[in-house]
């Protein structure tokens, strides 16, 4: 929410309040405990915030997907063109396509696929450190280091909105409970 320059005061308390009457502490309390947190300002500012959130399928910007493709391809490029020994030849281009599955997986698992992407990375960077290392300074692998680095800043972000998302949809369940138990009661 503080990307959406609203002040965090219309919506924390809000936020506080259903965060305590989802805590699994609570999962064996009576009604009457859970009803005090669920107050119709509670939902309000929830619903508000549920609409300045960004659309899941938008967490990251289409452009700066668009420009790591264009790097893997420009490395690519590079690669094939380059001196450098055949096993970082083959290590770096093992390694694009390990990024471009991720990217062509996130639309799907979200920031999943960039974790599964880092766990591969590092194993196959680890079967080929020495040869890899020996060529650190090679432009390639400084390239190769760039988008990881580029990688690892987008799982940073599509994660924390993730969590964030995560955080709204228990939210929304609760609040459906909430409301079939409040149908009950009348």
């Amino acid at each position: 929410m503080s990307e959406t320059n609203i002040s965090d005061e219309l919506y924390a308390n809000a936020f506080r309040s259903a965060l305590r009457a989802i805590d699994p502490s609570h999962l064996g309390a009576s009604w009457s405990n859970y009803q005090p947190l669920i107050t119709p300002e509670t939902l309000n500012a929830l619903a508000f915030c549920s609409e300045l959130l960004p659309d899941e399928g938008q967490l990251l910007e289409t452009e700066e997907i668009d420009s790591l493709w264009a790097k893997l391809e420009a490395l690519r490029t590079d690669v094939a063109t380059s001196d450098l020994p055949d096993e970082v030849r083959r290590f770096i281009l093992e390694q694009i396509g390990i990024i471009e599955k991720a990217l062509d997986d996130y639309e799907i698992t979200g920031a999943r696929a960039f974790r599964r992407a880092l766990v591969e990375g590092s194993l196959s960077y680890a079967e080929h450190e020495t040869a890899v290392d020996e060529h650190k300074d090679a432009p390639e692998v400084k390239a190769l280091s760039g988008i990881w680095g580029t990688l690892t800043k987008m799982n940073e972000r599509s994660e924390a909105v993730q969590k964030l998302l995560t955080s709204g949809m228990k939210i929304g369940r609760l609040i459906g409970e909430v409301a079939d138990q409040v149908s009950k009661v009348m």
